[in-house]
This record gives C-alpha cells, sequence and structure tokens, in this order.
C-alpha cells in the first residue's frame, strides 16, 4: 500500500470437507499504520471523540477448491 512493502505471515489451515474437496482457512489481522495508513487512527489523532478507525483491520478468508471429474480445478 502506498508504496511501502510489508512482510506477513499468514497462517493458513487446510482440511477436506463433507464431500472430499480442499478447503483453506486463514483469519489475520494487519495494522493499517504499518502502510502509513493513518485516517481516523486514535494513536495519531485524540480528538476524533466517535470518528476513530480501529488501527487493526480483520481478515478472514475461506476458499473451496471444487473437484471436477476427478481433479481439482
Amino acid at each position: 500500500m502506498k508504496g511501502i512493502s510489508e512482510q506477513l505471515v499468514i497462517p493458513l489451515e487446510a482440511s477436506l470437507n463433507e464431500e472430499g474437496c480442499p478447503v483453506t482457512q486463514v483469519a489475520f489481522s494487519i495494522d493499517h499504520k504499518k502502510w502509513n495508513v493513518l485516517y481516523g487512527s486514535k494513536s495519531f489523532f485524540k480528538r476524533l471523540s466517535g470518528h476513530l478507525v480501529n488501527d487493526r483491520i480483520k481478515i478472514e478468508l475461506r476458499l473451496i477448491t471444487k473437484m471436477a471429474r476427478g481433479r481439482i480445478s
């Protein structure tokens, strides 16, 4: 973001669903201040009262791979 690179370690969980299809799940959060995104940050702006934005952004993803004629597609 904004020309700033930051390394992320994302913990994945992999399993098979009831149809035998591979499922990958991940839940993690990032601190948007690491990319110099300061909009509404309570860490930088003390007088915003009800207009504060949480510094951590939570991301949850679930990927289900469908099987096509015995192959993963």
